[in-house]
């Protein structure tokens, strides 16, 4: 199993440099571009509806697989209404529940889609981030 310290030495990194402060920075900016990614996502989602124009669509918008999907999530979806939470959440916002419900499934799907861009892209960027708070320290190998 690769060791953190090891992810970043085989690219040229020296994770030594780090101060306890920039340790923390990375962190920090790993999970606040995490939260930024699902709420930015879920958000794109909600207001563009991609599920809804890609079944419209092409040769499979009056499949009978298509079909069946639509059942299964509108019935997934009064089921998901019911939940003391989104009861909650439609009293107190004026967002559709199903709608923002939907946006969630869409959402986690191309997040999960787009993961192999994101986690290295967060990963360089908390690490960027660690050693902008560390001092000016520039990576061993990279010219």
């Amino acid at each position: 199993m690769l060791k953190p310290y090891q992810f970043f030495e085989k690219r040229g990194y020296d994770p030594s440099i780090l101060s306890v402060s920039g340790m923390a920075a990375g962190l920090a900016t790993h999970e606040l571009l995490g939260f930024s990614w699902l709420f930015g996502s879920w958000t794109i989602c909600y207001k563009l509806q991609p599920a809804r124009h890609l079944a419209s669509v092409g040769p499979w918008s009056n499949s009978e697989t298509v079909r069946n999907w639509r059942e299964q999530g509108k019935d997934f979806s009064s089921r998901l209404r019911k939940r003391p939470a989104m009861v909650w959440f439609s009293n107190k916002t004026s967002l559709d529940s199903v709608r923002f419900a939907a946006s969630g499934a869409e959402s986690y799907v191309l997040r999960k889609c787009l993961w192999p861009v994101t986690i290295p892209l967060k990963i360089y960027l908390a690490y960027r981030a660690a050693v902008f708070v560390s001092g000016s320290v520039k990576p061993k190998n990279l010219a």
